[in-house]
């Protein structure tokens, strides 16, 4: 079930958002829901199934919809965000996995139809993955993993949420299991999902949970390329404007 989230403080931006929305899924004779928000207090305190998609308004009394980013990121409230503004100057600049695009207030059809266009896509590209493990297989969504690395002969799984999963693959064969994915070797000992890097040095990578991982000199150039390859084909792919 595709869930849509809409929050705004004003009924007729909700309302217009929940009717654009309902336009495009009637049209693609898709199944979905929606659930409303007056506030960014009320998002927050929401408990119900994650949200695939949420338009969030920028402006609102009390917390903003940018403040609350990080909130809804900690308590994975939805898997994509998409900003709503009625003021270009606030328009927030980000590389982010999970802000897929900021339209203008009035909203109107087309860049509400290119956002669910663009969510759908990616939910169906966030392939899953199976490893194996100590009695089993174990599998996860590309997005759940942040990085592997490597422990003497096997690996170690790290996940999004800074879980650690032992598996019993090596780093090199966990290469070939993502060969062509986001994830991409850093390292002799270790690979990091693009998605999730947030700065790049010569020596090292910083990722969105603060750890930080060695770059080694042998894949430094081709690991650089395929991060910018990345960052560029996202771009391209949520371009909403044209």
């Amino acid at each position: 079930m595709f869930r849509i989230g809409i929050c705004d403080d004003e009924r007729n931006y909700r309302d217009n958002l929940n009717r654009l929305c309902h336009v495009f899924f009637k049209r693609a004779a898709q199944e979905y829901e929606c659930v409303e928000f007056t506030s960014a207090k009320e998002l927050l305190e929401y408990f119900g199934d994650k949200l695939t998609l949420l338009f969030l308004d920028i402006e609102m009394g009390g917390l903003s919809g940018i403040d609350a980013l990080k909130y809804i990121k900690e308590k994975q409230l939805a898997w994509r965000v998409v900003f709503v503004s009625n003021h270009l100057d606030l328009r927030y600049s980000t590389m982010d996995i999970t802000v897929l695009a900021f339209i203008d207030k009035p909203v109107q059809y087309l860049p509400v139809s290119k956002c669910l266009e663009i969510a759908i896509k990616e939910n169906k590209d966030n392939l899953t993955v199976r490893f194996n493990a100590m009695k089993d297989h174990v599998s996860f969504q590309i997005e759940d993993i942040a990085a592997i690395k490597a422990d003497g002969h096997y690996t170690v799984l790290v996940t999004k949420d800074k879980k650690e999963i032992n598996l019993y693959d090596s780093i090199t064969k966990c290469e070939e299991i993502l060969k062509g994915l986001q994830i991409i070797r850093i390292h002799k000992s270790y690979m990091v999902n693009a998605a999730y890097i947030k700065d790049w040095c010569s020596t090292g990578i910083v990722t969105e949970d603060g750890r930080v991982y060695p770059l080694g000199r042998k894949y430094s150039k081709e690991s650089r390329k395929a991060y910018d390859n990345y960052v560029k084909g996202l771009i391209k792919e949520r371009n909403v404007h044209e």
